[in-house]
């Protein structure tokens, strides 16, 4: 009857009582050791709400002169005497004097002696350091920048703190305490006119990746202002849009702008890394300008219907009645105009890194994922005053998390660890839940599609793997063979129609940035992984990709003779489709091209297999290429099991997109400080400038005979008949 209480509670009313909160509720409430249900009688939540705006008011120094140690609170309706310069040059008290009315504000000092003593600040970083890292490969030291606390201008102003002259009698250590202010208007609402323009304070001493969650009372809101994934994909959109001797030009532009666009919004740079960028911004210039003088001369581009509108609406409304036979809606002539401060501000990227550390730090996101704490307030608001509201609902929320403290419903037991926390564990290479609702019965499946070219030798190949594995022989690419008799000493418990099938699987992995990252796919069509490539000649590609198609949980029994282990093993198993490199294709940073694949034509023996999870790296992004089309050579003509049910044939090739993210960049890039923890990383010997002037290195492929600069061949969907096209 309590259940069923609860749950009629929980879907009555409000819309807005989620099951998480629901069940944190039960949890940490109601099931909690000190919660009493006595305490609740005559209960009233407004009543209740009212006592603690209340408490809190009771804290506010009474004059200015009083005690206001204590109190971090809100100042409500004052007003603020600003003074502006009225003309270009203005001393000193000769501006004119504007007054801001109504502006609520927090007093700084006393939110940073209230950040400085809560809980929170057991993460502060106090003392700010340099960080070195030494390449396990190379045995190189260099130096790494990514918080504000470890750069040359934190370090500075440390040590400048340092040689300054002490209180008298004071023998406190003294830190610097980072202010970061983010200011900017919201909406409150989807729809209506509600809006409200707060200010953000976030402590630099805090590292940014806790920063990034404003929710979990790091974010302070400090005043409140009266009022008053086509990027990635574009290389392959524009392809074949423009005539040929356009179209290798905006290809090599757009792949320079993502290059230094991954580059900039690096979450860790080391020394490198910002040399590497500083290259990427001479080679992106040099696009730039060719694309315009080029490119940009030969076209004539107009303003959009919508902007030429809007504009004859503004000459309308400025030069009145009398003016109007001077407006026109006629759509202006848009040259590409380089002379404008976003161009100019890219050279300034690579100093300010080095100075205050990487640009995430102090990005206009932080202060955007603030707004939804904001709009979150406003729900609770009765929708009059809003400013008074919120700067209640923020009181409420900081009495409530100072009260609790360190205590959080999330933390987890590490001796008992229920499937789903189990998931999350970051230490496991990866987790693929075997659900017994999930059995799939594989003789069936096998059967009902034995005219398919994917299953063709189904059994006796994932016999082979499995036997390989248990053997302990290194995986290659090639599966050992095993001969009738062996595969017979391979038992599989409970047959061929009880198999559990994985419907997810979840890699882990360590990020560029020394993180453990979370990849979360479903086997199908659309799910591509990447492993490490085991060929060893001189440029090889670094990596190979394959099409996941299902993931089984099988439980195997060997008996044969040289059987290591004779009790039951569970295995994990994916099933997967591989793709190979495109021949005589030109890839790389030099080449300013990506990465180019396809499947393996279904006469290889190799073209379906099955691979050890434990070998992916992560998921990748293939994009399709569109100008090659589709072909039914690779795999014949109609439905199957690796397919979409609405497709009969596939893509004559795909891009490998290596700009997906700032960790997939990093990898192709070789400049991961964590992948060479992971794994090896393999450098090609090429360098990434054409003219000679760098000394970093790049991924470069090339498959095939040499092209020309600009004509790099691109085979269209007629070309890909020839079954050796695709080389594995």
């Amino acid at each position: 009857m309590s259940t069923w209480k609860l749950m009629s509670w929980k879907l009555t009313g409000s819309d807005q009582k989620s099951s998480a909160e629901t069940t944190r509720l039960v949890h940490d409430v109601l099931l909690a050791d000190d919660f009493e249900l006595e305490d609740l009688l005559g209960f009233n939540a407004e009543t209740a709400i009212k006592k603690m705006d209340k408490s809190e008011a009771a804290l506010a120094p009474s004059s200015p002169s009083a005690d206001a140690r204590e109190w971090d609170g809100w100042k409500m309706e004052v007003d603020v005497d600003i003074e502006v310069p009225s003309h270009e040059k203005c001393t000193e008290g000769n501006g004119r004097t504007f007054t801001v009315h109504g502006l609520a504000y927090c007093p700084l000092v006393p939110v940073i002696r209230a950040a400085f003593t809560d809980t929170l600040s057991k993460w502060f970083h106090f003392t700010p350091f340099k960080r070195i890292w030494k390449s396990p490969v190379t045995g190189k030291e260099q130096r790494l920048y990514d918080e504000l606390y470890t750069s040359d201008a934190w370090n500075k102003a440390h040590d400048d703190l340092q040689k300054q002259r002490r209180e008298d009698g004071c023998t406190l250590e003294r830190v610097i305490a980072g202010l970061m202010f983010w200011s900017d208007s919201t909406h409150l609402t989807q729809f209506g006119h509600a809006t409200a323009w707060p200010v953000y304070l976030f402590f630099g001493n805090l590292s940014k990746y806790k920063r990034a969650s404003p929710s979990s009372g790091i974010c302070h809101p400090v005043a409140l202002i009266p009022s008053d994934l086509t990027t990635q994909c574009s290389i392959l959109a524009f392809e074949g849009l423009f005539p040929v001797k356009h179209d290798a030009l905006i290809k090599t532009l757009l792949f320079h702008l993502s290059e230094w666009h991954a580059l900039a919004k690096l979450q860790m740079h080391s020394d490198d890394s910002l040399a590497r960028l500083d290259q990427a911004l001479k080679k992106l210039a040099a696009e730039i300008r060719r694309f315009q003088q080029k490119t940009c001369d030969e076209f004539k581009t107009y303003e959009l219907p919508n902007k030429a509108a809007a504009r004859y609406r503004r000459q309308q409304t400025q030069t009145g009645p009398s003016g109007l036979a001077k407006s026109t809606s006629t759509a202006r002539l848009i040259s590409f105009n380089v002379h404008t401060y976003k161009f100019h501000a890219l050279g300034d990227y690579s100093r300010s890194i080095r100075m205050f550390g990487t640009t995430d730090s102090y990005t206009t996101q932080t202060g955007e994922l603030a707004h939804c704490m904001i709009k979150k307030f406003y729900r609770h608001t009765n929708k009059r005053d809003v400013t008074t509201a919120l700067t209640k609902q923020e009181r409420r929320r900081t009495l409530i998390r100072r009260q609790l403290g360190d205590h959080t419903s999330q933390e987890l037991d590490a001796e008992v660890v229920s499937p789903d926390r189990f998931e999350l564990l970051s230490e496991l290479h990866h987790v693929m839940r075997a659900l017994p609702c999930n059995t799939f019965n594989l003789a069936n499946f096998l059967r009902e599609n034995q005219s398919d070219p994917a299953v063709k030798n189904f059994l006796t190949k994932m016999k082979d793997h499995l036997l390989s594995r248990l053997h302990g022989y290194e995986y290659d690419g090639n599966e050992h063979s095993f001969t009738e008799e062996e595969r017979n000493d391979l038992r599989i418990v409970s047959g061929l129609n009880r198999i559990i099938e994985s419907t997810i699987l979840r890699v882990n992995y360590t990020t560029y940035d020394i993180r453990r990252e979370q990849d979360v796919m479903r086997p199908g069509p659309a799910c591509f992984v990447m492993t490490l490539s085991w060929e060893d000649e001189l440029n090889a590609h670094p990596y190979w990709y394959c099409q996941v198609i299902r993931a089984f949980h099988i439980n195997v029994l060997h008996v044969g003779p040289n059987a290591h282990c004779r009790s039951i093993q569970t295995m994990e198993v994916l099933w997967v489709r591989w793709l190979g490199l495109v021949p005589r294709y030109k890839w790389g940073f030099s080449q300013a091209r990506l990465p180019k694949v396809g499947f393996v034509p279904e006469s290889d023996n190799n073209a379906f297999g099955f691979l050890d999870p434990s070998l992916v790296i992560h998921g990748c992004h293939l994009i399709p290429s569109f100008s090659d089309g589709r072909t039914d050579v690779l795999l014949r003509k109609g439905t199957s099991v690796v397919r979409n049910s609405t497709e009969e044939d596939d893509w004559c090739s795909f891009y490998v997109n290596i700009f997906a993210d700032q960790d997939m960049y990093c990898r192709f890039a070789a400049i991961g400080v964590g992948h060479e923890i992971q794994y090896p990383m393999r450098r090609a010997t090429s360098s990434i400038d054409d003219e000679g002037d760098s000394e970093e290195e790049d991924f470069t492929g090339e498959t095939g005979d040499e092209q020309g600069d600009e004509d790099n061949t691109e085979g269209s969907g007629d070309d890909m008949s020839d079954e050796e096209d695709f080389r594995f």
